[in-house]
């Protein structure tokens, strides 16, 4: 018994019924983001600027998309790779963020995830990083099968973000 209750109340916190709808219509919570937006900066959850809680953002069936939207770690875009999925920046408190200044976290022939999104739709492919960078960074790939080079941003060790894609 308490192993269900827990597990009913860890899906009660990471959604909400819409009032007026169906139980079957639900929602991400702000609060659900926060934590995976601090987790990926390093940072703690009160260093993670407010989401406003009047969002009724679909739930997302994928990870969410977490990179940095600037150089200076104090801003980080979260996005629902799903179809129809949304895009939020999430601001930092200013000097928090740990992953812009941590080692590199894609080197030089690393195997690399390469994320495609827009409007409607995600892909993803693998590749070969060209040059090295941090989380945040904008680094070389080059997908596998091909011989082009596109440039991309560093999500996290191992995961970057075309750029120019939306």
């Amino acid at each position: 018994m308490k192993i269900v209750c827990t597990t009913f109340l860890a899906a009660v916190m990471l959604t909400v019924a819409q009032p007026g709808h169906s139980r079957d219509q639900a929602f991400t919570l702000p609060e659900a983001i926060t934590a995976t937006v601090a987790n990926f900066a390093g940072v703690g959850t009160a260093d993670v600027g407010p989401i406003d809680s009047r969002l009724r953002l679909a739930p997302c069936r994928q990870a969410l998309l977490l990179g940095w939207h600037d150089r200076r770690g104090r801003t980080v875009t979260a996005t629902c790779p799903d179809a129809g999925g949304w895009r939020l920046f999430v601001s930092i408190a200013s000097g928090q963020a740990a992953a812009v200044s941590g080692p590199a976290a894609v080197a030089p022939g690393d195997a690399v995830t390469i994320h495609f999104t827009g409007r409607g739709f995600g892909i993803t492919a693998t590749g070969r990083a060209l040059t090295a960078g941090k989380a945040g960074a904008t680094v070389n790939v080059r997908p596998d099968g091909s011989k082009g080079v596109l440039r991309a941003r560093v999500q996290s060790a191992g995961h970057v973000v075309a750029e120019g894609v939306q």
